[in-house]
């Protein structure tokens, strides 16, 4: 078999595998678009419940981004405090699943990590963390928003971390964060009031100087004819 026919046989063998993996990764993007709307739509219905819920999730295993539940309970009119509440509990008991899945060993996050977006690079740049600010970085990793949350629980599961201190700061710099985020999503929401607001009156500024304008263009008028006779 020459060269030319052992790639032309090659390449018919992997043009199938291709359109197999892309047509999988289609799939697995359109499962997580449909969990992100489905927790969203918890959020929605369920108010602080539903923070907790989706939050517990995000905190875990599931890759749905916290900034985003977050964001949206507050544009959704829950009240930042709620979602503080809600979501610093939901936060803390998924951190935990995260915290004993690290705690079986490397191992096993080796093995199933790279299915909640848990690689070795991230784990290891979390351990430099560590290292460097020993437990305060959980505080750290909680505290500071679009910070991979669920890396840092696993890493600490990993290094052994003491679990009470683990729980207390999760929770310590949880409460801040959602806060903050759902403070953010309720800003948004008043803004595009203001802005509709301020649409209303700039219209409505406008049509009164258009009758004002055309009612002294018609007195104006109305008072040349008159000069005129």
């Amino acid at each position: 078999m020459t060269r030319t026919t052992e790639s032309v046989s090659r390449e018919i063998i992997r043009q199938p595998l291709k359109q197999y993996i892309d047509r999988k990764k289609t799939e697995q993007s359109g499962l997580l678009e449909g969990f992100v709307s489905w927790v969203l739509r918890l959020v929605g219905e369920w108010g602080g419940y539903g923070v907790f819920v989706g939050m517990v999730l995000e905190s875990s295993v599931v890759p749905v981004p916290s900034e985003i539940i977050l964001v949206t309970a507050g544009y959704a009119g829950i009240s930042p405090l709620v979602v503080a509440v809600a979501g610093g509990l939901g936060s803390t008991v998924g951190a935990a699943v995260g915290y004993l899945i690290g705690k079986e060993g490397r191992v096993v996050v080796d093995r199933y990590g790279k299915y909640v977006l848990v690689t070795e690079s991230r784990i290891s740049k979390a351990e430099g963390w560590f290292r460097r600010w020993g437990n305060w970085t959980i505080l750290a990793s909680r505290l500071i928003p679009f910070v991979p949350y669920k890396v840092f629980s696993i890493t600490g599961g990993l290094l052994k971390m003491n679990s009470r201190a683990f729980l207390g700061l999760t929770l310590l710099g949880s409460i801040p964060r959602c806060f903050l985020l759902a403070w953010l999503g309720s800003m948004i929401m008043q803004a595009e009031y203001e802005m509709l607001a301020g649409l209303i009156l700039l219209v409505l500024l406008i049509a009164f100087g258009y009758h004002v304008a055309v009612r002294r263009s018609k007195r104006s008028s109305l008072a040349r004819g008159l000069i005129l006779h």
